[in-house]
Protein backbone atom coordinates (compact mmCIF):
# COMPACT_ATOMS: atom_id res chain seq x y z
CA UNK A 1 0.00 0.00 0.00
CA UNK A 2 2.79 2.53 0.81
CA UNK A 3 3.99 1.45 -2.63
CA UNK A 4 1.20 2.58 -4.30
CA UNK A 5 0.72 6.05 -2.48
CA UNK A 6 4.09 6.58 -3.23
CA UNK A 7 3.44 6.38 -7.25
CA UNK A 8 0.04 7.95 -6.89
CA UNK A 9 2.13 11.28 -5.17
CA UNK A 10 4.56 10.95 -8.05
CA UNK A 11 1.81 11.83 -10.35
CA UNK A 12 0.76 14.42 -8.12
CA UNK A 13 4.29 15.59 -7.84
CA UNK A 14 4.43 16.46 -11.75
CA UNK A 15 1.45 18.29 -11.66
CA UNK A 16 2.39 20.28 -8.86
CA UNK A 17 5.30 21.16 -11.48
CA UNK A 18 3.07 21.95 -13.96
CA UNK A 19 -0.11 23.58 -12.00
CA UNK A 20 1.22 24.26 -8.21
CA UNK A 21 -0.19 21.61 -7.11
CA UNK A 22 0.63 20.18 -3.74
CA UNK A 23 0.06 16.33 -2.21
CA UNK A 24 -1.79 16.63 0.85
CA UNK A 25 -2.86 13.22 2.42
CA UNK A 26 -2.84 11.54 -0.34
CA UNK A 27 -4.87 14.33 -2.67
CA UNK A 28 -3.73 16.71 -5.13
CA UNK A 29 -4.26 19.83 -3.63
CA UNK A 30 -3.64 23.55 -5.09
CA UNK A 31 -1.74 26.09 -3.56
CA UNK A 32 -3.66 28.86 -4.57
CA UNK A 33 -7.16 27.81 -3.91
CA UNK A 34 -7.49 29.33 -0.66
CA UNK A 35 -5.69 32.18 -1.46
CA UNK A 36 -7.44 35.65 -2.53
CA UNK A 37 -5.60 38.19 -4.21
CA UNK A 38 -6.07 41.77 -4.55
CA UNK A 39 -6.49 43.75 -8.59
CA UNK A 40 -3.31 43.02 -10.90
CA UNK A 41 -1.86 40.67 -8.35
CA UNK A 42 -1.47 36.80 -9.22
CA UNK A 43 -1.18 33.88 -7.26
CA UNK A 44 2.15 31.97 -7.24
CA UNK A 45 2.57 28.79 -4.89
CA UNK A 46 -0.09 30.19 -2.58
CA UNK A 47 1.05 33.48 -1.90
CA UNK A 48 0.24 37.18 -3.97
CA UNK A 49 2.66 38.60 -5.90
CA UNK A 50 2.37 41.83 -7.91
CA UNK A 51 3.92 40.95 -11.32
CA UNK A 52 6.93 42.51 -13.11
CA UNK A 53 7.27 46.04 -13.72
CA UNK A 54 4.22 46.71 -10.93
CA UNK A 55 4.35 47.44 -6.79
CA UNK A 56 2.11 47.62 -4.25
CA UNK A 57 0.32 44.91 -1.55
CA UNK A 58 -0.43 42.62 -3.91
CA UNK A 59 -2.90 40.95 -0.90
CA UNK A 60 -4.90 44.15 -0.59
CA UNK A 61 -8.18 43.64 -1.87
CA UNK A 62 -8.79 46.77 -2.93
CA UNK A 63 -5.67 48.31 -3.82
CA UNK A 64 -4.11 45.63 -5.39
CA UNK A 65 -0.84 46.40 -7.49
CA UNK A 66 -0.01 49.52 -9.69
CA UNK A 67 2.21 50.17 -12.41
CA UNK A 68 5.14 51.21 -10.71
CA UNK A 69 5.54 55.39 -11.35
CA UNK A 70 2.10 55.86 -12.30
CA UNK A 71 -0.89 57.18 -11.08
CA UNK A 72 -4.80 57.15 -11.97
CA UNK A 73 -5.50 60.13 -10.29
CA UNK A 74 -4.26 63.31 -8.63
CA UNK A 75 -4.45 61.67 -5.11
CA UNK A 76 -2.05 59.03 -5.75
CA UNK A 77 0.58 61.97 -6.16
CA UNK A 78 1.99 64.83 -3.63
CA UNK A 79 -0.05 67.82 -3.01
CA UNK A 80 2.39 69.65 -5.24
CA UNK A 81 1.89 67.55 -8.22
CA UNK A 82 -0.66 66.57 -10.46
CA UNK A 83 -1.69 62.71 -12.66
CA UNK A 84 -0.88 63.91 -16.17
CA UNK A 85 -1.74 61.76 -19.26
CA UNK A 86 1.68 61.46 -20.92
CA UNK A 87 0.82 59.04 -23.94
CA UNK A 88 -1.75 56.77 -24.72
CA UNK A 89 -2.98 54.60 -20.92
CA UNK A 90 0.52 56.58 -19.45
CA UNK A 91 -0.22 58.79 -16.68
CA UNK A 92 2.60 59.98 -13.99
CA UNK A 93 2.58 62.32 -11.29
CA UNK A 94 4.51 65.79 -12.72
CA UNK A 95 4.74 69.05 -10.52
CA UNK A 96 1.64 70.98 -10.88
CA UNK A 97 3.29 74.54 -12.29
CA UNK A 98 4.92 72.81 -15.39
CA UNK A 99 1.56 72.84 -16.78
CA UNK A 100 0.63 76.74 -16.32
CA UNK A 101 2.48 79.68 -17.58
CA UNK A 102 2.16 82.85 -15.66
CA UNK A 103 2.36 86.43 -16.64
CA UNK A 104 5.27 88.69 -16.33
CA UNK A 105 6.45 89.26 -12.77
CA UNK A 106 3.92 86.76 -11.22
CA UNK A 107 4.68 83.29 -9.72
CA UNK A 108 2.65 80.16 -9.82
CA UNK A 109 1.74 78.47 -6.51
CA UNK A 110 0.32 74.64 -5.95
CA UNK A 111 -2.85 74.09 -3.59
CA UNK A 112 -3.95 70.64 -3.27
CA UNK A 113 -2.86 69.53 -6.38
CA UNK A 114 -4.24 72.92 -7.93
CA UNK A 115 -2.20 75.61 -9.17
CA UNK A 116 -2.43 79.23 -9.50
CA UNK A 117 -0.75 82.93 -10.36
CA UNK A 118 -0.04 85.16 -7.96
CA UNK A 119 1.63 88.74 -8.81
CA UNK A 120 5.13 89.05 -6.75
CA UNK A 121 5.20 91.50 -3.49
CA UNK A 122 4.85 94.86 -5.08
CA UNK A 123 3.47 94.17 -7.64
CA UNK A 124 -0.23 94.27 -8.94
CA UNK A 125 -2.27 93.50 -11.95
CA UNK A 126 -3.71 89.84 -13.92
CA UNK A 127 -0.98 86.94 -12.64
CA UNK A 128 -2.85 85.22 -15.83
CA UNK A 129 -2.26 87.60 -18.79
CA UNK A 130 0.78 86.24 -20.46
CA UNK A 131 0.89 89.97 -22.41
CA UNK A 132 0.68 92.43 -19.35
CA UNK A 133 1.30 90.33 -16.50
CA UNK A 134 1.77 92.10 -12.99
CA UNK A 135 3.70 95.79 -12.67
CA UNK A 136 4.65 97.44 -10.06
CA UNK A 137 1.98 98.99 -7.44
CA UNK A 138 1.97 102.97 -7.64
CA UNK A 139 1.65 105.12 -4.64
CA UNK A 140 -0.25 108.27 -5.39
CA UNK A 141 1.35 111.83 -4.78
CA UNK A 142 0.39 114.07 -1.92
CA UNK A 143 -2.35 116.46 -3.38
CA UNK A 144 -1.57 120.37 -3.44
CA UNK A 145 -4.80 121.56 -1.28
CA UNK A 146 -7.49 120.06 0.72
CA UNK A 147 -9.87 122.64 0.71
CA UNK A 148 -11.02 125.62 -1.23
CA UNK A 149 -9.52 128.13 1.61
CA UNK A 150 -5.69 126.50 0.52
CA UNK A 151 -6.15 128.10 -3.11
CA UNK A 152 -5.58 131.51 -4.75
CA UNK A 153 -8.46 134.00 -5.15
CA UNK A 154 -10.88 132.21 -8.06
CA UNK A 155 -9.76 128.66 -7.88
CA UNK A 156 -11.19 126.00 -5.98
CA UNK A 157 -9.38 122.67 -4.59
CA UNK A 158 -11.24 119.44 -6.83
CA UNK A 159 -10.25 115.81 -7.40
CA UNK A 160 -8.18 115.46 -10.73
CA UNK A 161 -8.98 112.70 -13.48
CA UNK A 162 -5.73 111.20 -11.45
CA UNK A 163 -7.34 111.38 -8.03
CA UNK A 164 -5.65 114.10 -6.38
CA UNK A 165 -6.70 117.37 -4.92
CA UNK A 166 -5.50 120.64 -7.06
CA UNK A 167 -6.65 124.22 -6.86
CA UNK A 168 -8.25 124.40 -10.39
CA UNK A 169 -10.53 127.27 -12.17
CA UNK A 170 -14.03 126.21 -11.57
CA UNK A 171 -14.43 127.49 -15.57
CA UNK A 172 -11.82 124.35 -16.70
CA UNK A 173 -15.00 122.18 -15.38
CA UNK A 174 -17.54 123.30 -16.82
CA UNK A 175 -19.06 122.78 -21.13
CA UNK A 176 -20.65 125.55 -22.88
CA UNK A 177 -23.10 125.99 -25.93
CA UNK A 178 -21.43 126.92 -29.09
CA UNK A 179 -20.84 130.76 -29.13
CA UNK A 180 -20.50 130.35 -25.57
CA UNK A 181 -17.70 131.03 -22.87
CA UNK A 182 -17.66 130.91 -19.02
CA UNK A 183 -16.88 133.34 -16.34
CA UNK A 184 -17.23 133.12 -12.84
CA UNK A 185 -20.14 135.41 -11.41
CA UNK A 186 -20.25 137.87 -8.32
CA UNK A 187 -20.25 134.97 -6.28
CA UNK A 188 -17.67 133.41 -7.76
CA UNK A 189 -19.57 130.12 -9.34
CA UNK A 190 -19.11 129.40 -12.85
CA UNK A 191 -21.57 130.21 -15.73
CA UNK A 192 -21.73 130.30 -19.77
CA UNK A 193 -22.07 133.91 -21.38
CA UNK A 194 -22.87 134.48 -24.97
CA UNK A 195 -20.01 135.79 -26.50
CA UNK A 196 -18.67 138.95 -27.90
CA UNK A 197 -21.00 140.22 -30.62
CA UNK A 198 -23.95 137.00 -30.49
CA UNK A 199 -26.57 137.41 -28.18
CA UNK A 200 -28.97 135.02 -26.76
CA UNK A 201 -32.22 133.32 -28.80
CA UNK A 202 -35.00 132.65 -26.24
CA UNK A 203 -36.69 130.54 -29.45
CA UNK A 204 -34.01 128.85 -30.04
CA UNK A 205 -31.86 128.39 -26.74
CA UNK A 206 -29.00 129.16 -28.55
CA UNK A 207 -26.32 132.55 -28.84
CA UNK A 208 -26.67 133.64 -32.50
CA UNK A 209 -25.38 136.91 -34.34
CA UNK A 210 -27.78 139.34 -34.48
CA UNK A 211 -30.78 138.21 -36.80
CA UNK A 212 -30.19 139.69 -40.71
CA UNK A 213 -32.60 138.32 -43.90
CA UNK A 214 -30.39 136.01 -46.19
CA UNK A 215 -32.80 136.22 -48.61
CA UNK A 216 -35.69 137.69 -50.29
CA UNK A 217 -36.59 135.04 -52.81
CA UNK A 218 -35.71 131.33 -52.97
CA UNK A 219 -33.86 132.35 -56.15
CA UNK A 220 -31.33 134.01 -53.00
CA UNK A 221 -30.67 130.41 -51.92
CA UNK A 222 -29.12 127.05 -53.15
CA UNK A 223 -31.37 124.85 -55.07
CA UNK A 224 -31.73 122.61 -51.93
CA UNK A 225 -32.93 125.59 -49.61
CA UNK A 226 -36.04 128.14 -50.00
CA UNK A 227 -36.16 131.50 -48.56
CA UNK A 228 -38.54 130.66 -45.74
CA UNK A 229 -38.99 133.01 -42.27
CA UNK A 230 -37.54 131.89 -38.52
CA UNK A 231 -38.84 131.82 -35.38
CA UNK A 232 -38.46 135.67 -35.23
CA UNK A 233 -39.99 136.07 -38.77
CA UNK A 234 -36.42 137.14 -40.43
CA UNK A 235 -36.37 135.35 -43.96
CA UNK A 236 -33.83 132.47 -44.14
CA UNK A 237 -32.09 130.28 -46.55
CA UNK A 238 -33.68 126.93 -45.15
CA UNK A 239 -33.28 123.10 -46.24
CA UNK A 240 -36.72 122.18 -47.88
CA UNK A 241 -36.25 118.88 -46.85
CA UNK A 242 -37.05 120.01 -43.20
CA UNK A 243 -40.12 120.40 -43.77
CA UNK A 244 -40.43 116.67 -44.83
CA UNK A 245 -41.49 113.24 -43.27
CA UNK A 246 -41.09 110.75 -45.64
CA UNK A 247 -42.82 106.90 -44.78
CA UNK A 248 -40.46 103.62 -44.32
CA UNK A 249 -37.72 102.72 -47.09
CA UNK A 250 -38.18 106.36 -48.71
CA UNK A 251 -35.98 109.66 -48.35
CA UNK A 252 -36.54 112.93 -49.61
CA UNK A 253 -35.02 114.61 -52.58
CA UNK A 254 -34.30 118.63 -53.07
CA UNK A 255 -34.49 120.16 -56.36
CA UNK A 256 -35.68 123.50 -57.66
CA UNK A 257 -35.82 125.30 -53.96
CA UNK A 258 -38.78 121.68 -54.09
CA UNK A 259 -39.15 118.53 -52.11
CA UNK A 260 -40.48 115.48 -52.69
CA UNK A 261 -40.57 111.76 -51.28
CA UNK A 262 -38.82 109.04 -53.52
CA UNK A 263 -38.93 105.28 -52.97
CA UNK A 264 -35.47 103.70 -52.04
CA UNK A 265 -33.49 101.63 -54.83
CA UNK A 266 -34.66 98.07 -55.07
CA UNK A 267 -38.27 99.54 -53.22
CA UNK A 268 -41.23 100.36 -55.03
CA UNK A 269 -44.61 101.75 -53.93
CA UNK A 270 -46.29 105.25 -53.28
CA UNK A 271 -43.38 107.62 -50.96
CA UNK A 272 -46.12 109.91 -50.02
CA UNK A 273 -48.71 107.07 -48.58
CA UNK A 274 -48.02 106.30 -44.84
CA UNK A 275 -47.36 102.12 -46.22
CA UNK A 276 -44.03 103.70 -47.60
CA UNK A 277 -42.40 101.61 -49.99
CA UNK A 278 -41.81 98.08 -50.49
CA UNK A 279 -38.96 95.75 -51.88
CA UNK A 280 -39.68 95.15 -55.23
CA UNK A 281 -40.87 91.27 -56.52
CA UNK A 282 -37.26 89.40 -57.59
CA UNK A 283 -36.71 85.92 -57.60
CA UNK A 284 -34.37 84.45 -54.56
CA UNK A 285 -32.96 81.86 -56.40
CA UNK A 286 -32.66 80.15 -60.09
CA UNK A 287 -31.34 76.88 -59.04
CA UNK A 288 -31.52 74.85 -56.04
CA UNK A 289 -27.78 74.69 -55.48
CA UNK A 290 -28.92 78.58 -54.32
CA UNK A 291 -30.56 77.17 -51.38
CA UNK A 292 -30.18 75.30 -48.31
CA UNK A 293 -29.16 71.55 -48.52
CA UNK A 294 -32.82 70.94 -47.16
CA UNK A 295 -34.92 72.97 -49.40
CA UNK A 296 -35.77 73.74 -53.33
CA UNK A 297 -36.17 76.24 -55.30
CA UNK A 298 -39.91 76.39 -56.59
CA UNK A 299 -42.48 79.64 -57.68
CA UNK A 300 -44.37 81.09 -55.09
CA UNK A 301 -48.14 80.52 -56.38
CA UNK A 302 -49.13 83.74 -55.16
CA UNK A 303 -46.42 86.39 -56.64
CA UNK A 304 -44.76 83.70 -58.85
CA UNK A 305 -41.28 84.70 -58.20
CA UNK A 306 -38.16 81.76 -57.38
CA UNK A 307 -37.97 81.42 -53.62
CA UNK A 308 -36.24 78.57 -51.49
CA UNK A 309 -39.09 76.35 -50.03
CA UNK A 310 -38.25 72.97 -47.84
CA UNK A 311 -37.56 69.92 -49.94
CA UNK A 312 -40.52 67.81 -47.75
CA UNK A 313 -43.31 69.97 -48.18
CA UNK A 314 -44.32 68.73 -51.65
CA UNK A 315 -43.68 64.79 -50.16
CA UNK A 316 -46.39 62.78 -47.99
CA UNK A 317 -45.19 59.86 -46.40
CA UNK A 318 -47.08 56.57 -44.75
CA UNK A 319 -48.12 56.64 -41.25
CA UNK A 320 -45.01 56.76 -38.66
CA UNK A 321 -42.65 57.55 -41.62
CA UNK A 322 -40.52 60.94 -41.55
CA UNK A 323 -39.50 62.90 -44.21
CA UNK A 324 -35.63 63.51 -45.06
CA UNK A 325 -34.36 65.88 -47.37
CA UNK A 326 -30.63 65.26 -48.83
CA UNK A 327 -29.14 67.07 -51.41
CA UNK A 328 -32.28 69.19 -52.29
CA UNK A 329 -33.97 65.60 -52.97
CA UNK A 330 -36.57 64.61 -50.09
CA UNK A 331 -37.56 60.70 -49.12
CA UNK A 332 -39.63 58.84 -46.65
CA UNK A 333 -37.78 57.45 -44.40
CA UNK A 334 -38.71 55.06 -41.07
CA UNK A 335 -37.36 56.41 -38.19
CA UNK A 336 -34.86 55.55 -35.91
CA UNK A 337 -35.91 52.28 -33.33
CA UNK A 338 -37.77 49.26 -33.90
CA UNK A 339 -39.59 50.21 -37.09
CA UNK A 340 -39.48 48.68 -40.69
CA UNK A 341 -42.00 48.63 -43.74
CA UNK A 342 -42.52 51.20 -46.48
CA UNK A 343 -42.51 54.52 -45.67
CA UNK A 344 -43.68 56.02 -48.70
CA UNK A 345 -47.14 53.62 -48.70
CA UNK A 346 -49.86 56.09 -47.51
CA UNK A 347 -51.90 52.93 -45.83
CA UNK A 348 -49.50 51.13 -44.15
CA UNK A 349 -46.64 52.83 -43.64
CA UNK A 350 -43.86 51.98 -40.98
CA UNK A 351 -44.63 49.48 -38.23
CA UNK A 352 -42.82 48.60 -35.05
CA UNK A 353 -41.10 45.40 -35.32
CA UNK A 354 -39.44 43.27 -32.26
CA UNK A 355 -35.74 44.00 -34.10
CA UNK A 356 -33.82 46.27 -36.53
CA UNK A 357 -30.89 45.54 -35.85
CA UNK A 358 -29.06 42.86 -33.28
CA UNK A 359 -28.73 45.65 -30.57
CA UNK A 360 -32.46 45.00 -30.41
CA UNK A 361 -32.33 41.84 -28.94
CA UNK A 362 -30.76 40.10 -26.14
CA UNK A 363 -27.27 39.75 -25.96
CA UNK A 364 -27.62 36.20 -27.03
CA UNK A 365 -29.81 36.57 -30.05
CA UNK A 366 -29.31 37.80 -33.55
CA UNK A 367 -31.64 40.22 -35.34
CA UNK A 368 -33.25 38.26 -38.69
CA UNK A 369 -33.19 41.35 -41.10
CA UNK A 370 -35.36 39.55 -43.27
CA UNK A 371 -38.20 38.70 -40.62
CA UNK A 372 -37.39 40.91 -38.10
CA UNK A 373 -37.62 38.21 -35.64
CA UNK A 374 -34.76 37.35 -33.15
CA UNK A 375 -33.22 34.34 -32.84
CA UNK A 376 -30.74 32.24 -30.86
CA UNK A 377 -26.87 32.97 -31.58
CA UNK A 378 -25.87 29.34 -31.21
CA UNK A 379 -29.03 27.65 -33.44
CA UNK A 380 -26.83 27.93 -36.83
CA UNK A 381 -24.12 25.22 -35.71
CA UNK A 382 -21.62 28.04 -35.34
CA UNK A 383 -19.11 26.08 -33.92
CA UNK A 384 -17.33 22.80 -34.51
CA UNK A 385 -17.29 19.29 -33.66
CA UNK A 386 -17.30 18.47 -29.82
CA UNK A 387 -17.11 22.62 -29.38
CA UNK A 388 -19.37 24.13 -27.01
CA UNK A 389 -21.31 27.37 -28.54
CA UNK A 390 -21.66 30.74 -25.90
CA UNK A 391 -23.49 33.45 -26.87
CA UNK A 392 -22.36 36.42 -25.97
CA UNK A 393 -22.70 40.36 -26.57
CA UNK A 394 -24.90 38.52 -30.26
CA UNK A 395 -21.96 36.69 -31.46
CA UNK A 396 -21.37 32.86 -30.91
CA UNK A 397 -18.49 31.86 -29.08
CA UNK A 398 -16.74 28.44 -29.37
CA UNK A 399 -14.79 26.66 -26.32
CA UNK A 400 -13.48 23.31 -26.08
CA UNK A 401 -14.72 21.29 -22.94
CA UNK A 402 -12.05 19.72 -20.42
CA UNK A 403 -10.49 17.24 -22.29
CA UNK A 404 -10.51 18.64 -25.69
CA UNK A 405 -8.49 21.10 -27.87
CA UNK A 406 -8.96 22.85 -30.94
CA UNK A 407 -8.15 21.37 -34.00
CA UNK A 408 -6.75 23.99 -34.70
CA UNK A 409 -9.82 26.11 -33.57
CA UNK A 410 -12.63 25.22 -31.75
CA UNK A 411 -14.82 26.79 -34.83
CA UNK A 412 -13.49 23.96 -36.86
CA UNK A 413 -13.75 21.13 -34.13
CA UNK A 414 -12.35 19.90 -30.49
CA UNK A 415 -10.40 17.01 -30.15
CA UNK A 416 -9.58 14.82 -27.42
CA UNK A 417 -6.44 15.42 -25.70
CA UNK A 418 -3.83 12.23 -25.85
CA UNK A 419 -3.96 11.86 -21.85
CA UNK A 420 -5.15 8.54 -21.41
CA UNK A 421 -2.64 6.96 -23.13
CA UNK A 422 -1.34 5.31 -21.47
CA UNK A 423 -4.37 4.28 -19.20
CA UNK A 424 -3.72 4.86 -16.12
CA UNK A 425 -6.76 3.74 -14.73
CA UNK A 426 -8.55 0.61 -13.73
CA UNK A 427 -9.15 -1.29 -16.83
CA UNK A 428 -13.28 -1.43 -15.16
CA UNK A 429 -13.02 2.52 -15.03
CA UNK A 430 -13.04 5.27 -17.51
CA UNK A 431 -10.49 7.60 -18.31
CA UNK A 432 -11.60 11.53 -18.94
CA UNK A 433 -9.18 14.57 -20.03
CA UNK A 434 -9.41 16.85 -17.60
CA UNK A 435 -7.73 20.86 -17.01
CA UNK A 436 -5.36 18.96 -14.56
CA UNK A 437 -4.46 16.24 -17.50
CA UNK A 438 -6.86 13.30 -16.78
CA UNK A 439 -9.32 11.52 -14.16
CA UNK A 440 -10.86 8.43 -13.70
CA UNK A 441 -14.23 7.65 -12.49
CA UNK A 442 -16.10 4.24 -12.55
CA UNK A 443 -18.92 3.93 -15.57
CA UNK A 444 -22.73 4.82 -14.81
CA UNK A 445 -24.03 2.42 -12.14
CA UNK A 446 -21.01 1.23 -10.92
CA UNK A 447 -18.91 2.26 -7.80
CA UNK A 448 -15.33 1.50 -6.39
CA UNK A 449 -12.13 2.74 -6.73
CA UNK A 450 -11.03 3.35 -10.14
CA UNK A 451 -7.63 3.25 -9.81
CA UNK A 452 -6.56 0.43 -8.05
CA UNK A 453 -9.30 -2.47 -7.16
CA UNK A 454 -11.66 -1.27 -9.87
CA UNK A 455 -15.34 -0.88 -10.36
CA UNK A 456 -18.06 -3.12 -9.92
CA UNK A 457 -21.95 -2.95 -9.99
CA UNK A 458 -24.11 -0.72 -7.61
CA UNK A 459 -25.35 -3.29 -4.60
CA UNK A 460 -27.20 -3.20 -1.94
CA UNK A 461 -26.12 -2.21 1.69
CA UNK A 462 -28.60 -3.95 3.93
CA UNK A 463 -25.97 -3.22 7.03
CA UNK A 464 -25.21 0.73 5.88
CA UNK A 465 -21.91 2.29 4.75
CA UNK A 466 -19.57 -0.72 5.58
CA UNK A 467 -21.08 -2.81 2.80
CA UNK A 468 -20.13 0.16 0.24
CA UNK A 469 -16.63 0.78 -1.07
CA UNK A 470 -15.20 4.03 0.79
CA UNK A 471 -15.83 5.90 -1.90
CA UNK A 472 -19.36 5.59 -1.76
CA UNK A 473 -22.10 5.45 0.94
CA UNK A 474 -25.28 4.13 1.56
CA UNK A 475 -28.50 5.74 0.43
CA UNK A 476 -32.17 4.35 0.37
CA UNK A 477 -29.94 0.74 0.46
CA UNK A 478 -27.79 0.93 -2.30
CA UNK A 479 -24.19 1.99 -2.67
CA UNK A 480 -24.07 5.33 -4.30
CA UNK A 481 -21.78 8.53 -5.23
CA UNK A 482 -21.87 10.75 -2.78
CA UNK A 483 -20.61 13.73 -5.17
CA UNK A 484 -23.76 12.70 -8.09
CA UNK A 485 -25.79 16.21 -7.39
CA UNK A 486 -23.60 17.06 -4.22
CA UNK A 487 -22.24 20.07 -5.66
CA UNK A 488 -23.26 23.13 -7.48
CA UNK A 489 -21.99 24.42 -11.13
CA UNK A 490 -18.79 24.71 -11.20
CA UNK A 491 -17.77 23.43 -8.26
CA UNK A 492 -15.08 20.54 -7.32
CA UNK A 493 -16.38 17.51 -5.48
CA UNK A 494 -14.36 14.91 -3.22
CA UNK A 495 -15.13 12.44 -0.99
CA UNK A 496 -14.58 12.72 2.65
CA UNK A 497 -15.72 10.63 5.03
CA UNK A 498 -18.16 9.30 2.77
CA UNK A 499 -19.73 12.40 2.47
CA UNK A 500 -19.72 15.27 -0.98
CA UNK A 501 -17.13 18.39 0.00
CA UNK A 502 -17.42 20.92 -2.52
CA UNK A 503 -14.43 23.09 -3.49
CA UNK A 504 -14.06 26.04 -6.28
CA UNK A 505 -11.44 25.92 -8.62
CA UNK A 506 -8.66 28.51 -9.58
CA UNK A 507 -9.77 31.55 -10.73
CA UNK A 508 -13.71 30.97 -9.14
CA UNK A 509 -15.17 32.15 -5.71
CA UNK A 510 -18.00 30.82 -3.93
CA UNK A 511 -21.75 32.25 -4.42
CA UNK A 512 -23.70 33.37 -1.50
CA UNK A 513 -24.61 29.86 -0.50
CA UNK A 514 -20.98 28.60 -0.81
CA UNK A 515 -19.64 25.87 -2.79
CA UNK A 516 -22.43 23.47 -2.34
CA UNK A 517 -24.78 25.91 -4.70
CA UNK A 518 -22.25 26.74 -7.10
CA UNK A 519 -19.15 29.17 -7.92
CA UNK A 520 -19.12 32.03 -10.00
CA UNK A 521 -15.61 33.37 -12.27
CA UNK A 522 -13.89 35.63 -9.96
CA UNK A 523 -13.96 39.44 -11.50
CA UNK A 524 -10.20 40.86 -11.64
CA UNK A 525 -10.01 44.77 -12.12
CA UNK A 526 -7.52 45.57 -14.14
CA UNK A 527 -6.58 48.69 -16.97
CA UNK A 528 -4.77 47.08 -20.17
CA UNK A 529 -4.34 43.80 -21.04
CA UNK A 530 -0.54 42.89 -19.35
CA UNK A 531 -2.69 43.40 -16.14
CA UNK A 532 -4.67 40.17 -16.66
CA UNK A 533 -1.28 37.96 -17.23
CA UNK A 534 -2.61 35.89 -20.65
CA UNK A 535 -6.17 37.16 -20.51
CA UNK A 536 -8.11 39.88 -21.90
CA UNK A 537 -8.85 42.97 -19.79
CA UNK A 538 -12.40 44.04 -21.16
CA UNK A 539 -14.80 47.29 -19.32
CA UNK A 540 -12.05 46.86 -16.51
CA UNK A 541 -12.29 43.29 -15.71
CA UNK A 542 -9.84 40.54 -16.36
CA UNK A 543 -11.47 37.72 -19.14
CA UNK A 544 -10.71 34.47 -21.13
CA UNK A 545 -9.02 34.87 -24.21
CA UNK A 546 -10.88 33.65 -27.12
CA UNK A 547 -9.74 32.58 -30.62
CA UNK A 548 -9.99 35.42 -33.24
CA UNK A 549 -11.42 35.28 -36.64
CA UNK A 550 -13.30 37.29 -38.63
CA UNK A 551 -14.45 39.62 -35.67
CA UNK A 552 -12.62 40.04 -32.32
CA UNK A 553 -15.26 38.11 -29.35
CA UNK A 554 -14.14 39.29 -26.14
CA UNK A 555 -15.54 36.69 -23.39
CA UNK A 556 -17.47 37.98 -20.41
CA UNK A 557 -18.09 36.78 -17.30
CA UNK A 558 -19.74 33.80 -18.45
CA UNK A 559 -20.05 30.45 -15.85
CA UNK A 560 -17.32 27.88 -17.25
CA UNK A 561 -19.95 24.79 -17.67
CA UNK A 562 -22.71 23.90 -16.23
CA UNK A 563 -21.71 20.46 -15.26
CA UNK A 564 -19.60 19.02 -12.29
CA UNK A 565 -18.02 17.07 -14.35
CA UNK A 566 -15.91 18.92 -16.05
CA UNK A 567 -14.07 19.60 -12.71
CA UNK A 568 -13.53 15.83 -11.84
CA UNK A 569 -11.03 14.87 -8.23
CA UNK A 570 -7.55 14.95 -9.54
CA UNK A 571 -6.78 13.06 -6.51
CA UNK A 572 -9.44 10.27 -5.37
CA UNK A 573 -7.07 7.47 -3.64
CA UNK A 574 -6.90 7.54 0.10
CA UNK A 575 -4.61 5.75 2.25
CA UNK A 576 -5.97 2.61 3.60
Amino acid sequence: MIDLLFVYCWGCINILFLYRYTCDGGHCKNLCDSVRCGPRAVCDAGKCVCPRGFSGNPSDIKSGCKLRGQCQNDFDCTAAEICFQLGKGVRKCVDACSKLQCGPNALCVVDNHRSSCICADGYTGNPGDLFVGCKPERVAPKGECDTDSDCAKGLVCVITQDGLHACLNPCSNVACSQNEVCHLDQFGHPACNCLDGFVWNPVSSVCEKPSLPDCTADTDCPQTSACRPDALGVLKCVSVCSEFTCPANAVCVALGHQGQCQCLPSYTGNPNDRNGCKPALRNQCTTDAQCPESDTCRSDGETGILVCKPACDTLKCGPHAVCLANNHVAQCQCPPGPYAGDPNDLESGCKTVPCVYNIDCPPTQLCNRLTHTCYDVCEEHSCGHNAVCIAEDHRPVCQCPPGFRGNPLPDVECVPTEVCSPNPCHPSAICEGSPAGHTCRCPAGHVGDPFTSGCHPEGNCPSGDSDCPPQSTCKAGRCVNPCDGGCGPNALCSVVNRKPVCTCPPKFEAGPSGPTGGCLRTAIVCQNDADCQGTICHSGQCKGKLQKLKNMFILKSVPYFNSSQFYPQLCQRKSE
